[in-house]
């Protein structure tokens, strides 16, 4: 924790000083500088030190650009612990509180504040429970609640992804959220779904459950045969989620329903086929894109015995054919 504490007073007077290097502290170096520092003084039976915010920020406010600031810092100290601690005995503690409040104050950067808020509540709360704990109870307890209310954030964004429903952008190939869109429109017969986080065994149930919920819940498409789910934002998975796949296709198979996977990732791709998901699948139902799953999904509507390979070599033809006439087109524009 001492560490954290100084490494983060480092960062936050290396933007304020406007060092170039700001951006590239290399943290084994102060880690290393720490370690040094408390192995050299355990020879000496000394406490153990770490950056101070508030020696930091005095040091700052007096003056001080190195590190000779400090070493002139630890004589004075050490010559008031010598020859002035009589005098100093009766001087009111909330004098040398002001000192160190006086300094501590310009790390504060309010207008950071308002700016998280307005962004995400989220990282304002974090914010805030940091603040108000640092100043409460010191900087130990501010960054030890910081860094656990982060991790529940954290877990508790993962534990509950977002499953978005999407639909085709009117006029276009392209499939976006229902909430992004409200032009778009439904693919009769086909449910189009986003999954928008890494699965793993504390959330694929929550995704389980949500689909099944939509699909449920789902009007505007009268007989829903096929569910294309898009895995872009996917790029991990465990073996807990690879089991619930395999179930939930298994599931849906059994209700008359054809599940077909987009866009999947390479490293999710090998993880898929060690746990023999993408046999169980099969590559008919693996495609590139949500555009071209959704051409499948429609033509078999009407051609259940569609081949695979020739619908998507008609496919890239007729991209092809499509990109020549716009090639076409711009042509002539140059030359009239």
């Amino acid at each position: 924790m001492g560490f954290l504490e100084g490494f983060a007073v480092t960062q936050e007077f290396a933007k304020q000083l406007g060092y170039e290097a700001a951006s590239r502290i290399s943290t084994g170096q102060e880690l290393f500088a720490v370690g040094a520092a408390n192995l050299l003084g355990s020879v000496f039976s000394a406490y153990p030190c770490a950056g101070s915010i508030s020696r930091s920020a005095v040091c700052n406010a007096s003056g001080g650009t190195s590190q000779v600031a400090g070493f002139v810092a630890a004589s004075a100290l050490l010559a008031a612990l010598l020859a002035l601690c009589p005098l100093l005995y009766f001087l009111p503690k909330f004098t040398l509180a002001a000192i160190v409040v006086s300094s501590v104050i310009k790390l504060v950067d309010f207008n950071v504040a308002v700016t998280l808020y307005k962004v995400k509540k989220n990282d304002f709360a974090m914010w805030f429970v940091s603040f108000g704990g640092t100043v409460v109870a010191g900087p130990m307890i501010g960054i030890c609640m910081a860094v656990f209310l982060s991790l529940a954030v954290v877990i508790f964004e993962s534990v509950r992804p977002q499953i978005t429903i999407l639909w085709r952008a009117e006029g276009t190939g392209s499939y976006r959220s229902v909430e992004q869109d409200p032009k778009g429109v439904f693919i009769d017969g086909v449910f189009i779904m986003r999954i928008g986080a890494s699965l793993y065994f504390a959330n694929t149930a929550y995704v389980e459950d949500t689909i099944l919920t939509y699909l449920e819940d789902i009007s505007e498409i009268k007989k829903v045969e096929y569910l294309v789910l898009d895995f872009t934002p996917v790029t991990t998975a465990d073996s807990s989620a690879m089991h619930a796949l395999h179930k939930m296709v298994a599931g849906f198979r059994a209700r008359g329903i054809n599940v077909a996977f987009a866009a999947v990732g390479t490293r999710l791709e090998k993880t898929m086929r060690r746990s023999a998901l993408w046999d169980f699948v099969t590559d008919e139902w693996y495609f590139t894109s949500v555009h071209e799953a959704v051409l499948y999904c429609a033509a078999r509507q009407h051609r259940p015995n569609l081949n695979l390979a020739l619908e998507r070599e008609i496919e890239s033809a007729e991209q092809q054919l499509h990109q020549a006439s716009e090639r076409v087109k711009q042509l002539k524009q140059l030359r009239s």
